[in-house]
This record gives C-alpha cells, structure tokens and sequence, in this order.
C-alpha cells in the first residue's frame, strides 16, 4: 500500500452507504487521520450520515473496507463471519466505530524484506493433452501478493517452461505467500468458426487444481535472502510423464479401465440430509478440468448445478453401483487416451433429472483455499530401468470414505513417476553436488536433465555443439536451493548430433554428454 497513490474505500449495503448493490465502486473514501507523535500514521477513517427516521428500520449493516491501489483492488477480509464481511448496526445517535486492522491483521514486528521470487511452471501435460499452445495461449501467476490478478510470464523455448523472473514482493521474513498458476487462452480459441478453436473449454476456467496440494492454492515461505528462486513446479503438479497415451498402454491397448471405490457408510447417518441406498443414486463429480475435457465429461459447478448439462447417458456413466449390499459403492470408466493419470473429484448423491433443482448432496470442500477440497487419486505407472513410463490397462483405485459436506476429505501423494530420488538417496547424498545423466538419451526433441545441489547456489546450465558454441542457456546464474531439480530441455531448432551440457554451482564444475537424433 503506497499512501501516496493508494486510496482507502469502503463499500456495504445500498441503503447506507449509497454504492452499487454489487459493491463495484467505493461509496467513500477514508482519509488518513494525523497526529503530533512522530512515526508512520497508518489510521484512516471517515464518517457517513443516515437519515434518523430511517435508522430503526435498517437493522444490521454489512460493509468492506478496500485497499484501492494503482495495480489493483486488495479487499478486506474478517474470518469466521459470512463473505468476510464487517457488520454493526445504526445507532440512535452520533457514534464512532471502533478502529480495527485492514484484514483483522496487526502491523508485523518482524523484518521487512524487498524480495525478488522467480517462478517456473511447466504446462507440458496441457500441450500433450492438445488444450495449450505456447506460441498462443499465455501463462499468469496469481497470487496474494497481486491480489490474485494477471502476472503474464514468459516463455522459455529451451526450458519449455514459462518464467517470471524476480517478481518484486514486500512483505516480512517467514509470511507465507499464496498462489497458483492460471492458463489464458487466446480469443481465438473460443471462436467455433476458427482453426484454433477448443471445444468445452471455457473464459475463466484456467485456474489449476495441483493435486500436489490437494486443490488448495500454493504455498511459499519467504526467507532471508533477497533473490529466491522457486524449484520448476508442474502445471497440476503432473509432469509430462503423466499423460498417458495410445502407444504407452501395456499391452498395447488404447483405454484404460479405472475403478472407482468409494464407501457410503457414513452418507446414511448424516443427519442434514440422509443417504437412502436404493432411492438415492450415487455420481461421480470430476473436477479436474483436463481429465474431464479428454473424456468428453461435463465438470459440475461446487453445487452441482452443471451436471444437469449431461445427458442421462453420460450420468449412467457417471453413475456407482453396490452390487453385494456392503455399502461400498464401485464405478469402472473406460478412458480415451490420451489423458491423465491425474483424477480430482467429488461424490455426490441424489436423484437427477426428477425436476431441474432437484439438488443433489455433494461433498468437498468446495472453492476452499485448504487443502482437502476434493479427493485426488492416481493411476500408478510402471517406471522402467531407464526411466521410460508405461501404464497398466485396467487399474483399481483404493476405497476412499464419504465424508461430510465442508469437511476435508482424503487425497493421496502423487507418484515421483522416475523423476525422484529415494527417501535413502537423498539421505546419503544430501551434502553432494551431483550432475545426472540426461534421460532419455538419445532424444528427441526434449530430453531432462537433473542435478543435486548440496547447498543453496548460483547455478548456469549451458549446452554447446561439439565444436564448442554455446547453443542454449538453460539456467544463467540463477540462485536455486539444496536438492534435487529437474530443468526441461527442448532442442526442436538443433539438428541431430552430439551435444554437451555443462553445469556450474560455485566452485563445482561437471559436464555430460547427450546425443540428439531426429
């Protein structure tokens, strides 16, 4: 907030403060209140007159207060009351509210930090999917720390990720900031009449659900250090070896069966609204937006509403089955490929398509910024020797427990799908710093290449021909932390040949070999 250029709004119900019913636009502005003692003044306030008369018929009055800034809005949020709204009422006569903290937040007393983040995000599994074009379509970052506006980011060709590179934030060491990835398509995708038309995807849906974080928002914990560099993150949080497609099915089918387990023990007992085996039908609600489109599958909204969209066919699909009484309810979908092994859903239950708002009880823990919003399973792939994936044709998933609405339900650990170490790999090599073997090798066109760092250091990757010319910079300089990470190497503008990458991390120095054929 620059008090120079930033204003104080506040907006609320009509009747008092005379703003748009949608609280769209300030009714007024609070000025900053002065004082003799020295230090920053950080108290605003203002007043507004109701008519008397009035003041015993209006009741209870809801309102906002509004950082409007020159880059945005930033509005005010109390927990544990409806909308995060502020609430009182008119009194009788002159009276001042109490003052209160912007989002109920006290100043810190910590250290301030002006940091510079850089983010990296590979949306690999939507190009391999068909729903994003990196020469089209563009990548934002949306977090707390722009108000969850549009970031554009970047696209790195030789990484094949999309960047953004010291994103300025002030804030105090050890605030954990929130933020996801969000897909923007281009105009041209929603245009039935033109070539780069996508059909069932929609304005606004560009948001990812990370299994990684069970459909909550991301997290990251500030530090001390004024360059911090975030590990490459995976739209989803799938990476590419997850699609599963036509030629990487076993036994060279081209669909996969998955079963889908789910016991409804608890659902009879729920006192709000009781689940009936043998009146109540039991569905399957996707909420992964991309497994949803690969199989053709409508994604329902938090309540339901949209599943009316499907037809009574593709509600049979959708549809769980008891056939031995145990409550445990089985549904088998046959999947089109290609597609993920990645499945966000919720279940719901009801009798669809009685009346048009007949409702159905769905559980989750719907736009929850927690994790829990939904339940997250995988298919497990088979990682050979040399790190290639292949996917098995029939898998069944573990049996998951109804739980009640709004509250979390369970989701697994994705899988490491080969790109990880062991949990005794790391322990042994946690002090090393290490420079892998590309894989797959040979390739074509993109290939990975992983490294160990010991410590926090400023890394560059490089590859060069065998002449010895710098062909691509894949990491220049780019302070990164201990571990394990993984960088992306498209070589599409290079012809076939022998190549060489190289790393530096401080005083280490290794280099490897990789052959490009086309």
């Amino acid at each position: 907030f620059n008090p120079a250029t930033d204003k104080v709004g506040i907006r609320g119900v009509p009747e008092v403060f005379q703003n748009p019913g949608d609280w769209s636009s300030s009714a007024i502005f609070l000025e900053p209140e002065t004082k003799e003692a020295p230090g920053d003044n950080a108290f605003y306030s203002a007043g507004i007159k109701v008519d008397q008369a009035a003041a015993d018929t209006i009741g209870e009055v809801s309102y906002k207060y509004v950082l409007e800034k020159t880059d945005g809005m930033i509005w005010d949020n109390v927990d544990g009351n409806t909308g995060g709204n502020r609430f009182t009422n008119v009194p009788s006569q002159d009276s001042t509210i109490h003052w209160s903290f912007f989002q109920e937040t006290a100043p810190t007393q910590g250290q301030i930090i002006n940091a510079k983040l850089t983010f990296n995000v590979d949306v690999g599994i939507l190009e391999g999917l068909g729903y994003f074009n990196s020469s089209l379509d563009s990548v934002m970052l949306r977090g707390s720390f722009n108000g969850f506006g549009e970031q554009p980011m970047d696209f790195n060709g030789f990484t094949n990720t999309f960047e953004e590179v010291d994103f300025p934030i002030s804030t105090t060491v050890g605030t954990t900031v929130e933020y996801k990835y969000y897909v923007k398509w281009d105009p041209s995708r929603f245009d039935d009449s033109n070539s780069n038309y996508l059909a069932g995807i929609a304005q606004g849906a560009g948001w990812e659900e990370p299994g990684v974080t069970a459909g909550a928002n991301r997290m990251y914990t500030i530090t001390e250090e004024e360059s911090q560099v975030l590990e490459t993150e995976y739209y989803n949080g799938v990476p590419p070896q997850g699609i599963i497609t036509d030629s990487n099915i076993e036994g060279g089918g081209n669909t996969v069966d998955v079963t889908f387990q789910i016991d409804m023990t608890e659902a009879i007992s729920f006192t709000d609204d009781p689940f009936v085996p043998g009146t109540d039908s039991v569905f399957l609600f996707i909420d992964t937006p991309f497994f949803a489109l690969s199989q053709g599958i409508i994604v329902p909204g938090d309540a339901g509403d949209n599943f009316y969209g499907n037809t009574k066919d593709q509600v049979s699909r959708l549809t769980f089955k008891d056939e031995d009484g145990d409550h445990v309810y089985k549904l088998t979908l046959t999947l089109k490929t290609p597609t993920l092994n990645h499945i966000g859903y919720r279940i719901a239950y009801g009798t669809p398509f009685t009346s048009a708002d007949a409702g159905l009880t769905v559980n989750g823990m719907g736009a929850s910024a927690e994790p829990g919003r939904r339940y997250y399973q995988y298919i497990q792939p088979n990682v050979a020797e040399d790190k290639s994936i292949s996917w098995p044709s029939t898998a069944t998933l573990s049996v998951v427990n109804w739980v009640v609405p709004g509250d979390p339900v369970s989701f697994e650990t994705p899988p490491n799908y080969g790109l990880g170490t062991s949990n005794e790999e790391a322990l042994t090599n946690v002090n090393e710093f290490k420079l892998s073997q590309n894989y797959p090798n040979p390739f074509n066109p993109t290939t990975n290449i992983s490294f160990q760092l010991g410590k926090a250091a400023n890394v560059t990757l490089s590859v060069y021909n065998v002449l010895g010319q710098k062909v691509a910079t894949l990491l220049n300089n780019r302070k990164m932390g201990s571990g394990s990470h993984l960088v992306n190497f498209n070589a599409s503008n290079l012809s076939s040949g022998i190549y060489f990458y190289r790393m530096e991390a401080g005083s280490f120095v290794q280099q490897r070999s990789m052959t490009l054929i086309k």
